[in-house]
């Protein structure tokens, strides 16, 4: 009794060490599209309303809303009527973009844009060193379809006009 005891404890240790071996690699951290604003002047764009609605609802349940004022807002120039409007103090969108449905309006351009049906691609780390990201495989805007096969190639944006 006290040998098939010692020998079970020794197989559950042995297949613990194993399964510690094979420990699978982190997911990459995650990374929404960019989101480029085309023809909005400074003052339609100097306040962004986000909504985040639980993912599958198609917007009937609203999870939070959040206000992010001028203050709040970094500018990116990318073109002569082209910026990149990023809230400072909400990264949530960012990281959790795959996660929910969106609707981000700047209510100085009486405009709102609806983000759902995200689809994730999940990157994982292949060694400590190499930089990965993971990101949107596709996601429906506004009603429409957008499918993206990488997020380096400088096409990982959205247009919003």
């Amino acid at each position: 009794m006290l040998r098939s005891g010692l020998l079970l404890s020794a197989l559950f240790v042995g297949f613990i060490s194993f399964q510690g071996c094979d420990k699978k690699k982190s997911d990459c951290g995650f990374i929404a599209p960019k989101m480029v604003y085309v023809g909005f002047s400074e003052s339609e764009s100097d306040t962004l309303i986000i909504r985040r609605y639980k993912k599958e609802t198609m917007f009937s349940e609203l999870v939070d809303t959040f206000l992010v004022s001028k203050a709040n807002i970094t500018r990116t120039v990318i073109g002569a009527d082209s910026i990149v409007l990023s809230p400072a103090n909400y990264t949530r969108m960012n990281y959790e973009f795959y996660a929910n449905n969106w609707e981000v309006a700047l209510p100085g351009a009486n405009h709102t844009d609806r983000f759902y049906d995200v689809q994730p691609r999940f990157a994982q780390e292949s060694e400590p060193s190499a930089h990965c990201q993971s990101f949107v495989k596709s996601m429906n805007a506004n009603g429409v379809t957008v499918n993206y096969n990488t997020w380096s190639d400088g096409n990982y944006n959205f247009f919003i006009t």
